[in-house]
């Protein structure tokens, strides 16, 4: 199911779109998260808004290894310019071009990180990594998986995001 223009869901996002409004706010998943220890591979999903003024966008990475599995290593929120789909440890990184960490959330005992995406520091705020109003960035959640085996660590699937003013 979609959320309503204007409207919110977990995992959704409210779009600050239609005539005179901005952008359509796109957000998209896109990419294979591959399988890890958990099961079924990690999904990255989104709450709260595209809208640059509003500066609530929050990123939820899910169906990753808790720390009651042994996982106390956090992992990264990442973002880029452009989107690939690369083999990358035991899953596909699906984020390219130029490419921009968030400081690491812990994964905690429920296997979801959340990351308050805050549009006012850096690498957001400024640079090549600047987020504005009509600009399109694709966002990725990569982790550690000791009990995954082969390299240890993966990556959640990818989604892209337009920002609105």
């Amino acid at each position: 199911s979609t959320a309503s223009v204007n409207g919110t869901a977990s995992g959704y996002v409210r779009v600050y779109g239609g005539p005179g409004l901005g952008c359509g706010g796109d957000n998209s998943p896109y990419c294979t998260g591959a399988a890890n220890s958990t099961g079924p591979g990690s999904a990255l999903l989104t709450n709260g808004t595209t809208s640059i003024a509003a500066n609530e966008l929050v990123l939820l990475a899910t169906n990753i290894p808790p720390a009651s599995m042994g996982n106390n290593q956090p992992g990264i929120f990442y973002y880029g310019d452009t989107q690939v789909m690369q083999m990358f440890g035991n899953g596909f990184r699906c984020v390219g071009g130029n490419t921009y960490r968030l400081l690491p959330p812990n994964p905690g005992m429920g296997g979801t990180a959340v990351w308050p995406l805050d549009l006012t520091a850096p690498p957001a705020n400024g640079g090549m990594g600047e987020i504005t109003a009509g600009s399109t960035w694709f966002f990725q959640y990569w982790y550690r998986d000791p009990a995954g085996g082969g390299a240890s660590f993966n990556l959640s699937h990818a989604r892209s995001v337009e920002f609105c003013p």
